[in-house]
Parts: C-alpha cells; structure tokens; sequence
C-alpha cells in the first residue's frame, strides 16, 4: 500500500498500538543517548527527550492515533517550531511533566522523528511524502532491507548517465519509502508507485485534496534500479516497466489508473520475447491474496461459533504470541492479562524443549512446538475467551499442568452445555488439523509432554506434584489412522520412464551449460531479464539443441524448461571484478544427483565443496567412485556409498562453476540446518546459494523439479509413443475452510481463483525410485540397496521397496514357474462344457490350454474392434490377437462374452477412448470367437434393459427437477451403455456372419462346440427378430439363469413376481 494523503496512516490501534508506541520511544530515546555521549551539547540538551518522553514520564494510557498524529505534527513544523502549541500540549497530555524548555525543542523533534520512522519500520504506520526527517538523518540506524539498499547508491557518482539517478535514489528515495508498507524487495510495487504518481500530478494541477510531493521522487529509477540489482526478487518485469513508462507518458487527465492502461501493440518477435516471467521462491506477485484480519475478527466475535472461527484459522503465529520470546498477547485479546495464566505453563513447556535437545539429543524440535502451540492457543486464548463468554461456568483457568484435568478440558463421554464446560481439547484439535495422521501427530507429542511433566515435576506441588495423571493417552485419544504403513507413500517413478527422465535431465544439463558460456561472452547483457522470465526456451531459435541419448535412442530436444536462476554475480578478470548475470544449474544438478543415487535432497544440498571427493585422491577412470556424505538426517557420522562416474562428473562440473566467481572462498562455513547443537562440522555447500555461504533453498529446487516434469511429460509422450503418461496434476487451491483462493490481478482489478502445478512423484520419489528399481533388477540384493541409501537395517529399506502389480506378477510368475515348472493354475471342472466357454471345462479353456495358435484359427476369433480411427497409432501397441497368442497366460481371462489377454488392467490410453474400465463391448483388446455368441446375446440384451431402465430414471428425475449434475451424470452412464451395446451388437453380426460361412462349407460340428447346437442356433434365431415386451423379459430370466453375472435388480423383482404367480 501506499499513503496519497497528507496525513499519517496507522495500521494498529489499540493494545497492539500502544505497545509498540512505548517500544519506538525507548528506542528512539537509546539512539539519542548513544549518539549524543561524544557531542559537546550541554546536560539538558541530551537528556530532553527521555525526560519528556522517557519511560518514567509516560502515563498509563493508552498511546492511541490521537497522540501518534500530533506526534507528527509537532516534529512537521518549521524550523521557528511556528504552532506547535497545540501538537505540544496534546503529547503532553499522555505524559506527567508537560513543560519543555524552548531551548529543547530541537532535540525533542529529533527525537520524535526517530519515533515515527522506527514505527514505520515496525509496520505501524505509513508516513506521507512530505514528512522530511532532515539532511541529517540517521537512517543507516534502521535495520530495513530496501532502505538499506537505497543508501548503498553513491550520491556524487559521475558514471556515465548514472548520475542523476544514484542521487534521486539516495536523497528521494527514502522519502518514496516512508510512504508506503513494503518491507522487502518482493513488496515494491509498480501499481503503488503509480498510484502515488497520479496523485502527485493531480496534486500539481489542483485537482488532489492533499499536499503530495514528489517532482524528484525517483518513480521509474527505484524499479528499474532494483530490478537491475535483484531481478530474481522482484514482482515485477520489464514488461511492467515498459508499460509504466508508456503510461508515466500521458498527460495526467487522460491516463487513467495504470491498471486499466492498454500499451500499444507490440511488434510480434519483440512479443514473443517478452515472456512475464514465473514467481520465484519466496517473492510476493503483484496478484495477492486477500488474507483474513483475525484480529478485527476476534475483536467482533460475540459468539461461541465466531470465537471457535478465529481458534480455526490461528495458524500464522506474530511474534507476539511467542511464548518462548516473551508473555503472549494475541492480536485483538491484548486486553487479557495473561502473566498470572501462562507462567507455570510456559516454565514446563521450555522445560520439555530443554529435555529433548539437550537430554535425549534431538536436532530439531519444530514438530513439537507446533504441537506446544496448539496447547498455548487452547489455554491462553480458547479457555479466557470462553470464560469471558460464560463467567458462571463449572471450572476457572487451569494456571498449571496439575489443574488440567481430562474431564473438563481434554475428553469426556457427556455433552455438557457449553455454559457449563468449555469445548475439549481433542475437539478443537480435529478443528485445526482436520486430517488424522496431522492430528494423531499432535497428540502424540502432547501425551509425551504431560508424561514429562509427571516425571521432571513430581516433587514440584506448584506444577504437578506427587498425585498428576497424564490427562492424555495418545493409545486411545489419537484418531484411528487407515492402518501401519509398512511401505511407502511416495509414488515409484516407473522403471520405463525412469531412465528416460535422467539422461533428459543430462540433456536440459547440457543446455545450461551452452547457456552459461554465451551468457559469459556478454550475449544475454541486453536481454538477460526475458531470458530469466521465460518459462522455457526454444532450443533451436537459440541455436544450441542438445541431444537426448537413451539405449541407442539420439534425440534433439527442442523445448526446455527454465529451470535456471538466473543472478548477477562477479568474475574476476585480471585484478578487476566484472559483475554478470548467469544461469545457475545449481538446482537442477542437486536433482540429477538424487534422482542417481537415492540419497536424500537434503544430505545431498550439504554436501561438503572440499570433502566430497576426498576418498577418490589419485583414482584413475573408474566407473564408480567413493561420496563422502558429511551430514544426514539420522546419521551423526559421515558414510561413503559408492557411486557412477556420472554423478561424480555432474558434481565435478557444479564446482568448476561455482569457482568461476570472485566469492569462491569468501564465505566461511555454516552449521547444518543451522542447527546450535548440530553433531556436525560446519559445512561449505558445494550446492551454494547465489546469494550466501548457505546451500540453495528447498524452494529452488522443488520449483525445477516441478518445471522439469511438466515438460519432460510431453517429451516422453513424444518420443515413446504412449499417451497415458501423468507426471503433474492440477489442484485448486483452497483456504482450510475449503473455500477457493480468491486472488486479484493489479490493484484488485480482476478476481480468479489460484491453482497449484503439483507433482506426481516428488523429489523423495527418487529414494523410493532406487530402493525399488535397483532391487528389482535382480542383482543388487537388499542389504546392497540398503548400504547404498545409508539405511542402518534393511527393514528401513524394505518400506521404501514398493513394487508394482506388474513387478508383482512378472516375479511371482518367474517363481512359480522355476518352482512348478508348468501354468496349471486353472482349476478343472465339468459343468457347462458347450454353452460356458469361460468355464475351466470348456472346449475353448481346454484348446487354448494346449496350443493357442491353433485354437484362435480354430475358433474363429474375430479381429480387434475399434469403434474410432483405425489410423490411429495406438492399434499397433494393443493388438488384441497377439497378446492373446503371445502374452503371459497369467494375464489371461476367460469371460462369459470374450477372452482378456491384460489381466482385466485396462490400460489408461483404452479407457480414455472408451470412456470407462470394463466396457468390454468396444474395446480393441476384448477377443470373441463363435463359441461366445449366445453370451454376447445375452450380454446385448441387458444393455438393452438397462438403457431402457436409465432413460425412465432420467425422465423422472426431470419432472423432479433435480439438479443439472445429476441429470448428466445419468445421461453419461446412458452414452457409455449405447456406446458398449453398439460394440456387442457388430460383434454379434460379425460371428454370425462367420458361423453362416461355416454352415455353408458343411463344417461347422469342427467349431462349434457345444453340446446342442440346434437349441443354441434356434436361441440365436430367436433374439434377431423384433419382440414384445413379455418376450424380452422371458428371454432376460432365460439368459440371467444361464448367466448369473448379467442378472439384474429389474431381472430379480420380475422373477419373484412370477413365483408368487
């Protein structure tokens, strides 16, 4: 946001004001103290402000907007201090000695206006554009990130054309600043500053109610600028300059807002060069989300239900909620005191973080503070909220662990009103983490914490005492979770798709590394923004293609993915530093390498740049080295799998860039995971951020991972031909009420609803991806895996093993056939040997057991049926008759109306044109032969039955008025029965005219085998004609008594009217 008026606009009020009022006093009266020890002022002059406004002079008012605004005033005047009068006496009333000397006035100012800046920084308060702290203003005493960055400009630069601009940067641009609410380079908006910039015009013409400076502000000069310094944090592109400065252009009655500006048509090539580049990791977009103001929420809540609203949706913690740091207040509860409450509470909460770093050796303890939090908010802001609600109820505050008892607070079997007793705990805990395993997660830890507290307080009386229970049992209180998962929850990667991923990953690789030495050479110094904002590139235009090479496969890639950061760094040449903008590979060799080895992305991102190639000194050309991993999540020594010379060449090549900077060796070590107590040695990342000694974000390498699965899909449906690929999906995002996020475009301008790219397989996918794939070879045993991923016992391997149904079969199969020796797995019986050719007894399961090929000539199977383009490619892959003659015979299914040779596993390309699994009628991999006729009769007629039953369900339903949804879902199932009865209607003329053929030849005792063929020719002649309505349903009980699976609820009710006949 940004202030358009003369006057300040606060953004607290209240507690929460009041508080950081008395903070930015104390702050400002310290500074003073501290920069006016060494002057020559006299005694009085330096200590002015505390006495005026030091913390013994200040009343216990509340310090409200009313004394932030004279505040302003006074420290607005004239350098005279003309009418400040009236500023001075409206302070003084907030203050016990009102008077100060006029000689003070100067310093008081001073002092004030240190207050109003450190508010602003604070996030309190906007200032106005002609607020003027003075050419002698402390700002380098304000820790903010772009105030920083405005003061790093040189004011008497004569560089070129810069000259003008370093100085409206450093002089002008503070002032823009105060202005506004950003807080970081993500904040800075375009839309702002051309919203002040209007106002200012407007202002010159008379045409604004409020005074606006600005005639030097630096409008286009700070984007321009910071995009230029840090174009990977903005939320912003040149696009949005260029559209800026075309609207800066107009004259101030004709321009209109900016986002409703339309620029010229831009030429074609330049268009498509101007690619609106994707939101990196951690920056604001200009489109931003309404968020929820709790506060304004809990300070109108009346209600038990708005109350249980506000507990709901308390996720996003302010630091004054922080029980670690401080007594929490919660934003719009800041009238509660909650000392007396919390002080035994929060002594055994940090007792308990105490116990498990320090005692028991855990590294990280962020989950249980989560849960710590979920209590805090339960005891400090639900149970005073209710009591507020309801002061006649049963119980007071629990001020310590031994007042929680479980049938007030934690569970109870009784519903007691609300007025009596306050919501339990367990309840509000499924309100905030609806999901079980989330909520079990909880649970767990707070029945850990009350166990502590029996154990570590037991002597203590005013905590627990001798007689505490532990109100919780997580055995019986947590949510009954599906079951013990003893595999993995992680997609595998395929074992086909699997290596066409990696060597395309080495294809994108080889890309960025042509990117990287043309950016070098100074070939991107002009258009290096569009080439960090476009999504991915046209290999070709650029005119450096890789190639994909894969099992003899050599294939060019034409489209990659950007999955590069691109930042300004600096190389030496000579004794000079020359500053350049490169793509970094950083992320995406992280990934190659995880995807490689197994390992973790995390042991991987703290790789040591100095240590882990130290176990291969002198080796010659191998094809597996040693990698020393210094750091691991469960580990607290070092280990060495070995690995292919492939991954040690990716990595080999990460530090040739890294050293290519002039910040090679500059940065010293950091802790892992920056951890106090880590059991490791502080790391140098050979993965190394842009921007510091710390390894690249989780961000940044989750965002490539993302881009390189949405476009290698699309790839790999290219280059093998198949359809049914997923690797990504697209999930609307949603608040935890369920609701759609409603995001705007520009200023509010336009609402639509955000949606989320996610990934199938995640980047621990290719843990699970190794522990299977690579055992599933057949050569690497379990324990062999196990040593490679540093898994401690195979047990832990085991659960990242999880197999396919495919892998599954094809080894369950190799083992029974190297046990058995055979493929008798069908049963034999004798009922039904003619009329059920799926009966293990039939002549057909009986032949094709002996000799496939000559039972399908036999038999007269009928070719593949496709209702849709015999052109399309997809036949040759599902040819249906040389699966069934070639194919595992453990895939083989015997049907009443045809032979399955997949198993009954529809593949996901036939069910998308079929539009539906086991619609058996028109699909190309459902083989029939003349021995099924009478069955796909049968199987005709229902479908019949059923269309007909659907059509009247659907005319009911409509003089019901039911719901559009409901009406299509039932015309779908309508669509779906026609389609699959026009399959079985082709395929039962196709037989007969097959049977005819053989009748007229005098040979058909050789096929058909059935034990009356003159009742199954005069069943056929039957159903070819027309019939009435008691035909058909005699027929139907005829055909369900032959073929219980084709019965239906229509078929039943008939025949029990028939007996009661």
């Amino acid at each position: 946001m940004i202030n358009t008026t003369d006057r300040p606009i606060l953004l607290m009020d209240g507690g929460k004001l009041d508080q950081e009022v008395r903070r930015a006093l104390s702050w400002a009266e310290a500074l003073l103290r501290e920069q006016q020890k060494d002057t020559k002022a006299r005694g009085y002059e330096k200590a002015v402000f505390a006495k005026f406004v030091g913390e013994e002079n200040r009343r216990p008012d509340l310090f409200d907007e009313r004394f932030v605004q004279a505040a302003y005033d006074f420290a607005s005047s004239d350098a005279v201090n003309t009418a400040t009068q009236p500023a001075m006496e409206q302070m003084a009333e907030y203050l016990f000695k009102r008077t100060v000397a006029a000689t003070g006035f100067a310093f008081v100012k001073r002092g004030i206006k240190l207050t109003l800046v450190e508010l602003w920084r604070r996030g309190v308060l906007m200032l106005t554009t002609i607020f003027t702290p003075g050419p002698q203003f402390s700002f380098s005493a304000y820790d903010h990130e772009i105030l920083r960055w405005l003061l790093s400009f040189d004011p008497n630069s004569t560089a070129g054309d810069q000259k003008t601009d370093t100085r409206r940067l450093y002089y002008y641009g503070p002032r823009l600043l105060l202005a506004t609410d950003w807080t970081s380079f993500e904040d800075v908006s375009i839309n702002d500053i051309a919203e002040l910039n209007l106002a200012q015009r407007f202002y010159e013409r008379g045409e604004h109610p409020y005074a606006i400076a600005g005639s030097t502000f630096p409008w286009s000069q700070l984007p321009a600028a910071l995009m230029k310094r840090h174009p990977q944090r903005v939320s912003f592109d040149q696009t949005d300059l260029v559209k800026y400065s075309a609207w800066a252009a107009k004259q101030a009655v004709s321009r209109g807002a900016l986002e409703a500006f339309v620029i010229g048509q831009v030429p074609a090539k330049q268009s498509q060069s101007r690619v609106r580049p994707s939101p990196r990791s951690g920056a604001i977009p200009t489109s931003k989300t309404k968020k929820r103001d709790l506060a304004v929420e809990a300070k109108s809540a009346s209600t038990h239900d708005a109350v249980l609203a506000v507990f709901k949706c308390f996720m996003r913690r302010p630091d004054s909620v922080n029980w670690r740091q401080q007594v929490p207040s919660y934003p719009g509860r800041e009238h509660i005191e909650l000392a007396p409450i919390c002080e035994k509470w929060v002594h055994s909460f940090k007792a308990f973080l105490y116990h498990r770093e320090h005692i028991q050796g855990y590294r990280s303890s962020d989950e249980v503070v989560a849960s710590l939090n979920m209590l805090a908010d339960y005891l400090f802001l639900y149970l005073p909220w209710w009591r507020e609600l309801h002061p006649a109820g049963a119980v007071h505050l629990p001020r310590a662990p031994k007042d929680f008892v479980r049938y007030a607070y934690v569970s109870r079997h009784d519903d007691e009103p609300i007025d009596t007793l306050p919501v339990p705990l367990l309840r509000l805990i499924r309100l905030r983490r609806p999901k079980a395993e989330s909520a079990a997660i909880c649970i767990r830890h707070l029945t850990l914490y009350f166990r502590f507290v029996g154990a570590h307080f037991g002597d203590d009386e005013s905590i627990a005492g001798a007689s505490f229970r532990n109100p919780l049992d997580d055995e019986f209180d947590a949510p009954r979770l599906p079951g013990k998962k003893n595999r993995t929850n992680k997609e595998i990667i395929p074992r086909n798709i699997y290596g066409h991923l990696l060597f395309w990953c080495y294809a994108v690789e080889a890309f960025g590394e042509l990117l990287l030495q043309q950016a070098l050479k100074g070939s991107f110094e002009q258009s290096w923004w569009s080439m960090r904002g476009a999504r991915r590139y046209d290999a070709e235009a650029l005119g450096i293609a890789p190639i994909f090479r894969f099992r003899g496969k050599e294939v060019p890639v034409r489209s990659v993915p950007n999955v590069f950061t691109w930042a300004e760094r600096e190389i030496l040449c000579g004794d000079q530093r020359v500053a350049v903008v490169v793509p970094h590979l950083t992320a995406l060799r992280l990934l190659i390498v995880s995807l490689e080895t197994g390992l973790r992305c995390q042991s991987v991102q703290w790789l040591d740049r100095t240590t882990w190639d130290s176990l291969n000194k002198g080796a010659g050309e191998q094809y597996t080295y040693r990698l020393l991993v210094n750091t691991d999540k469960t580990k607290v020594e070092s280990w060495a799998p070995p690995v292919v010379f492939r991954v040690r060449n990716v990595m080999q090549r990460e530090v040739a860039f890294q050293e290519l900077f002039a910040d090679f060796d500059t940065f010293d070590p950091v802790p892992y995971e920056g951890l106090a107590n880590s059991p490791f040695d502080p790391v140098r990342p050979l993965f190394k951020s842009s921007k510091s000694g710390r390894p690249i974000h989780d961000d940044v390498y989750f965002d490539a991972w993302i881009a390189l699965l949405v476009d290698f899909e699309a790839f790999y449906k290219e280059v093998s031909g198949e359809r049914h690929v997923r690797l990504y999906y697209l999930k609307p995002q949603k608040t935890r009420d369920g609701q759609p996020v409603v995001k705007f475009t520009g200023r509010e301008a336009n609402a639509y609803c955000g949606i989320s790219v996610l990934a199938v397989h995640t980047p621990h996918s290719c843990r699970a991806t190794f522990a299977t794939n690579r055992q599933g070879q057949g050569i690497l045993e379990l324990s062999d895996v196990a040593a490679l991923l540093g898994h401690e016992d195979i047990a832990t391997t085991t659960h990242y093993t999880k197999f396919s149904g495919e892998q599954l079969q094809e080894r369950l199969q190799q083992s029974d056939v190297e046990l058995l020796g055979d493929y008798s797995i069908f049963d034999v019986g004798f009922e039904g040997v003619h009329i059920r050719p799926d009966k293990p007894d039939s002549a057909l399961v009986k032949s094709f057991s002996k000799n496939r090929e000559g039972t399908v000539a036999a038999f007269k199977f009928m070719p593949s049926l496709t209702l849709w383009s015999i052109e399309d490619e997809k036949l040759n892959e599902h040819n249906g008759l040389e699966l069934l003659k070639g194919g595992p015979m453990s895939h083989i299914r015997f049907r009443e109306t045809h032979i399955c040779p997949v198993g009954e596993e529809c593949p996901s390309d036939i069910v998308e044109r079929i539009g539906a699994p086991k619609r058996c009628g028109i699909c190309p991999l459902a083989m029939k032969c003349i021995d099924h006729l009478p069955a796909i009769s049968a199987k005709r007629n229902q479908l019949v039955e059923r269309v007909r039953y659907l059509h009247g369900q659907r005319g009911r339903m409509e003089v019901a008025r039911e719901p559009a949804p409901s009406l299509d879902a039932v015309w779908d199932e309508i669509q779906l029965d026609i389609n699959e009865l026009l399959g079985w209607r082709f395929s039962e003329e196709v037989l007969r005219g097959m049977l005819a053929e053989i009748e007229q030849s005098g040979d058909s005792a050789s096929y058909i085998h059935v034990e009356r063929p003159d009742i199954v020719r005069r069943h056929l002649l039957t159903v070819t004609r027309k019939c009435d309505r008691t035909e058909f349903l005699l027929q139907r009980l005829a055909e369900s008594n032959a073929y219980p699976s084709m019965t239906s609820p229509q078929v039943q009710l008939a025949a029990s009217v028939l007996r009661r006949r």
